[in-house]
């Protein structure tokens, strides 16, 4: 899940070792900054589909046809493991059950934990913090090239699988 100043709308993308497929939420339009946006993306491995959802509006949804997905990612908001339907948690109060990973990223530096298992995040040129939309939430900033990793594991690693990422995203300001 990403913004994409080029045209000014929300994306979400996946890739593989040779394919890679972006879903823009056009449905949204423009985000405006100084505004809170619940993210959704999902890919859907028995139709061949990848999906965004920003706040609760429609999905756009695109075709991939990526045989396998896999690797490391630089920043992973949570991995589902169930086909469920993913719902914004506004009260802070998200059911854990059926999550690989969920991270508050409440933690004012240095590694963020990971709320239900081992999957900690490590921080990448000092990733800061700031009020959040419950609670404190992580602030990166693109000058700095500040992100949250991991490397790759059995449990994060999502291969063919259905799976949902979704986060809260604040834009302080449109690049």
């Amino acid at each position: 899940l990403w913004y994409n100043a080029l045209t000014d709308r929300f994306a979400f993308s996946v890739r593989t070792t040779n394919t890679e497929g972006t879903i823009e939420a056009t449905t949204l339009g423009s985000p405006a900054a100084s505004t809170w946006y619940m993210l959704t993306g999902i890919h859907d491995s028995a139709n061949a589909l990848i999906y965004i959802r920003a706040n609760t509006l429609v999905a756009n949804s695109a075709a991939f046809a990526g045989a396998s997905l896999g690797g490391t990612a630089d920043f992973l908001l949570g991995v589902a493991k169930t086909n469920a339907a993913f719902s914004m948690d506004t009260g802070g109060n998200l059911m854990t059950g059926g999550l690989t990973a969920y991270w508050k990223l409440e933690e004012a530096s240095g590694t963020r934990n990971d709320s239900i298992g081992a999957n900690n995040l490590a921080d990448n040129n000092t990733v800061t913090v700031v009020v959040g939309r419950i609670d404190s939430a992580a602030q990166f900033t693109a000058a700095n090239t500040e992100y949250l990793s991991i490397a790759d594991n059995t449990a994060l690693s999502t291969g063919n699988i259905d799976f949902t990422f979704a986060g809260w995203v604040y834009l302080d300001t449109l690049v």
